[in-house]
């Protein structure tokens, strides 16, 4: 489902009446993966950003929902875990190394949010210039 909504604390809103609920019924995590084509500061990522979200769209399943924003992307995942989350969001970054960009430097930021524990991990993901390893950096919050 993709959804235009007018700003981000519109988004925010509903993400928390209707996910929440939802996510403490059937104990799960939500994940949230944002990409800023601005932050991004590869001229061809902004250039390439509608490859990008059709990649990400044949990634994610059809239930999960994705916010497109002038320049941001949001996508909310519902998972049993995190590792589903990061799953995804590997799969992600590498689809976009391979079919978006011949080199350069992504960022996709993840929030994860486990209602049933009352707690936020704020993740951070990152890939830089293609020739370091994937990184994680996790904070809880």
């Amino acid at each position: 489902m993709q959804t235009q909504v007018k700003n981000e604390l519109e988004y925010y809103q509903w993400f928390l009446n209707i996910e929440k609920q939802r996510c403490i019924r059937n104990k799960r995590i939500v994940c949230i993966l944002s990409i800023d084509f601005n932050q991004n500061g590869n001229p061809l990522i902004r250039k390439n950003k509608g490859r990008i979200i059709k990649l990400i769209q044949s990634y994610v399943r059809q239930s999960d929902a994705i916010f497109n924003f002038d320049e941001k992307v949001h996508i909310i995942l519902t998972d049993t875990d995190k590792e589903g989350a990061y799953l995804v969001a590997k799969r992600i970054l590498n689809g976009v190394q391979k079919k978006c960009l011949s080199d350069g430097h992504f960022i996709l930021n993840v929030k994860i949010w486990d209602f049933n524990a009352k707690i936020q991990f704020k993740t951070f993901m990152y890939n830089q210039g293609w020739s370091e390893p994937w990184r994680l950096i996790a904070t809880h919050k």
